[in-house]
């Protein structure tokens, strides 16, 4: 909910859905419907201001900053539609920067990046920077390091809006593969390209989804 001096207004109401592992769920809407909020809330970058956000049997929205900022650098991917790829960095140095965060050795980083680089079919250009890539590949690389480590969900946000019709069929080939291997994934799109892909799709109408029945409110993953 955001407050103006005039009105209150809700970024997400009356929202129930659970994301299990192995699972990729579509979420669809037009621009400012709640898709990205939505995404900030699982992801524990915001805090309801009503109900609960569960991950993994832990209630995100009960924990502090510190604790989310933990949660989401060991556990839970996000790849966006800008990539946020470091341009001084090469492809394989940017996978790495989350597993050096959480204090992993260099050496081993970069032989777990390397690994990840692979998953998603871009190992070659692990000494390339991001001027260097594609549209797609940097964003293969961004879901690289997104997937990285112990992570158990992935959260995309519009992430083939800047592609074009192939590499969008093989970002979300990619993220149907990862649901297999057992990572929950929920990608918020404009793309209908996703429908084919994912499990389940689910609509969503002023910050509200009209394709799943409303229970206790609240959001877990996985």
């Amino acid at each position: 909910m955001f407050e103006t001096p005039a009105e209150q207004i809700f970024g997400v109401r009356e929202v129930s859905l659970a994301v299990g592992s192995g699972e990729f769920v579509c979420l669809m809407g037009p621009s400012g419907c709640g898709k990205s909020t939505l995404l900030s809330l699982l992801s524990g970058l915001d805090t309801p201001t009503g109900g609960r956000v569960w991950f993994d049997g832990r209630d995100l929205s009960g924990a502090s900053p510190e604790e989310r900022a933990s949660i989401r650098l060991r556990s839970i991917g996000m790849v966006f539609q800008e990539n946020h790829l470091i341009p001084e960095f090469t492809a394989v140095e940017n996978v790495m920067l989350p597993l050096e965060l959480q204090g992993q050795h260099h050496v081993a980083a970069e032989v777990e990046a390397r690994v990840a680089l692979d998953r998603v079919g871009v190992a070659d250009l692990a000494g390339r920077f991001p001027s260097e890539l594609s549209g797609g590949q940097r964003q293969r690389v961004g879901i690289a390091r997104a997937i990285v480590g112990p992570r158990k969900a992935l959260l995309a946000d519009e992430a083939t809006g800047a592609l074009d019709h192939r590499n969008s069929e093989m970002v979300f080939g990619l993220l149907r593969e990862l649901a297999g291997q057992g990572y929950a994934v929920l990608a918020a799109t404009h793309d209908f390209t996703a429908t084919r892909y994912a499990d389940r799709t689910i609509r969503m109408i002023d910050g509200a989804l009209t394709d799943t029945a409303p229970a206790e409110q609240g959001v877990v993953l996985p």
